[in-house]
């Protein structure tokens, strides 16, 4: 099946498109909601300013693909494999990206909010102005992944791999992160007010002009990390925890 047959037959009411091959195609400014395209094959494909929101293309490989300024609000994206693709200014507001590879993707200024990203690898990847509030990243690979200047209030790290992440000037308030391992991350000049760290590792991490007001550190195993200057506000919930912490 071609293109041009598959948005024939999408005109006429058909949803189902399970395991196509469609590399390297061209499918751009396309209303494409709803669609079943698992298990189908759009690597190096062009998918710009596409809509595919509420469709399902878990375990689609979509490696090397162009999706600049798409729509997958509510996508089912378990397992798809988006390795080396430039996402940028992409909608992925509440869709379920779980288990899914987006290593090294270009993410930078997508939305991501309340997205599902439990377990998936963003080893790499460029988040830079991506809006990821209250995202679920889970288990995620986040290694040497660039997260600078994000908004990333309540965002769910839980056994996230942040080692050697850039995090630098990043509101982090009210974020989980227990046992998250942060190893070497940057995370100078955040805001981490009321912060969770609950056993993270924040081995030989950068906390240089960190905002900890507020914030819970029980059971912290980082050793060797930079805490100065650190800066505590006072009253209301300024409150510092370090409960079995090894500075």
């Amino acid at each position: 099946m071609n293109v041009d047959e598959l948005l024939r037959l999408y005109s006429q009411g058909q949803r189902e498109f399970s395991r196509l091959s469609l590399s390297a195609s061209e499918i751009i400014q396309v209303n494409l909601t709803q669609i079943e395209l698992n298990h189908s094959d759009l690597s190096w494909s062009n998918l710009s300013s596409t809509d595919l929101s509420g469709g399902n293309l878990s375990h689609a490989d979509l490696v090397n693909a162009r999706i600049i300024s798409s729509r997958f609000i509510g996508a089912n994206l378990q397992h798809t494999d988006f390795s080396y693709s430039d996402l940028s200014w992409s909608n992925f507001n509440s869709a379920n990206l779980s288990y899914g590879d987006l290593s090294y993707a270009n993410l930078s200024n997508t939305f991501l909010s309340n997205a599902n990203l439990t377990g998936a690898n963003l080893t790499g990847a460029n988040l830079t102005g991506a809006t990821l509030t209250g995202v679920n990243l889970t288990g995620a690979n986040l290694s040497e992944a660039d997260l600078s200047g994000l908004n990333l209030m309540e965002a769910d790290f839980t056994r996230a791999d942040l080692s050697e992440s850039n995090l630098t000037g990043a509101n982090l308030s009210e974020a989980n992160f227990s046992r998250a391992d942060l190893r070497k991350a940057n995370l100078s000049n955040c805001i981490l007010e009321g912060l969770f760290l609950h056993q993270a590792n924040l081995s030989k991490a950068n906390l240089r002009g960190a905002n900890f007001a507020g914030a819970v550190l029980h059971g912290l195993g980082g050793k060797r990390f930079t805490l100065s200057p650190l800066r505590k506000k006072t009253g209301g919930k300024g409150q510092i925890m370090f409960v079995h912490a090894i500075l």
